[in-house]
């Protein structure tokens, strides 16, 4: 994509690479001229061999890609994506956890008041332990990679709340008060966000 492209609806299938000089399934170009902005893009891809996407300086936002591809190797994506890019990045056969730009790279709600806490839904989570009451470790499927991780988290309890308490790139571990300071067990749900 590159020069004037905006307001495309860009739906399909993307093959193996076939060579050049850098094989992408998706480029948003580098002149430095153009405008790709507003763009609704939907593909599957297999086997690119440098990265699915390159991300150009022609990148000027608002754009919704969403790309499912079978990787084993190679980077997720090259380049830098516009802030107001709204990205979803879902890679099989990789142990990479997806990119997603503005979405969650990890969410989990369980079940903290049992002695090992119960996944009730998850993505990119494999599983939840209790360091303590109150005190839970999230541990990711893969290594979420990236800057600083921002972390949402709450509770069903009104009188507990979630915050984050340490993170690294494979697990997460949040620590739940009441009201009073104290350590408390509850139903907690955390999103996870890194680019």
């Amino acid at each position: 994509m590159g020069g004037q492209c905006s307001g495309n609806d860009v739906r399909g299938w993307v093959g193996p690479a076939q060579g050049g000089p850098n094989p992408v399934g998706l480029a948003i170009s580098n002149t430095g001229t153009g405008n790709v902005i507003g763009n609704n893009v939907d593909l599957v891809m297999s086997g690119q061999l440098n990265s699915n996407i390159f991300f150009g300086s022609d990148d000027k936002g608002h754009n919704t890609i969403r790309v499912n591809a079978y990787q084993t190797s190679g980077s997720r994506y090259t380049g830098t994506p516009h802030a107001s890019d709204v990205i979803e990045l879902n890679l099989f056969g990789s142990t990479t956890p997806s990119l997603t730009n503005g979405r969650p790279v990890a969410w989990v709600s369980f079940d903290g008041t049992v002695a090992t806490p119960t996944i009730k839904s998850s993505f990119n989570v494999l599983s939840v332990t209790k360091a303590s009451t109150g005190h839970y470790t999230i541990n990711f499927v893969g290594t979420i990679t990236g800057g600083t991780a921002t972390v949402v988290a709450s509770s069903d309890a009104l009188h507990v709340a979630g915050a984050p308490y340490a993170n690294n790139t494979t697990s997460q571990d949040i620590v739940c008060n009441n009201l009073s300071g104290v350590a408390a067990d509850a139903m907690v749900h955390v999103s996870i966000y890194s680019i």
